[in-house]
């Protein structure tokens, strides 16, 4: 046999080994489930309803967002409308004067507050 020959053998072998490789890969990626240990599945379980509870509430908390700025709005609809009737009863200019829930009167504003500065 010659050299040639054998290298040839040899890299027959060597190709029907990447061969067998390559199957065991692929068959690897053909799998459709994956058995793992009891304390991966339960590692895994717990930290996906830590997940699932987290998300509920997030929605929870978002939902009650909602419902406080809808009060929150509301109230502001309310307070704007006493202040306006307030206003045209006691004549006074509603962006110069604002309700002072401490002395419980209805304020002037300072110069600086009504021109925005």
């Amino acid at each position: 046999m010659t050299v040639i020959e054998e290298v040839k053998q040899e890299v027959a072998k060597v190709e029907e080994k990447v061969a067998e490789v390559v199957a065991e890969v692929k068959k690897g990626d053909d799998r459709i489930k994956i058995e793992i240990e009891a304390t991966e599945k339960l590692a895994l379980t717990k930290v996906e309803n830590e997940y699932l509870k987290a998300q509920v509430e997030i929605q929870q908390l978002s939902n009650r967002i909602q419902q406080v700025q809808e009060a929150a709005n509301k109230a502001r609809t309310s307070y704007n409308a006493k202040m306006e009737e307030l206003a045209k009863k006691y004549a006074f200019d509603i962006k110069k004067f604002v309700y002072n829930s401490v002395e419980e009167v209805i304020g002037k504003l300072p110069e600086a507050v009504q021109q925005g500065k």
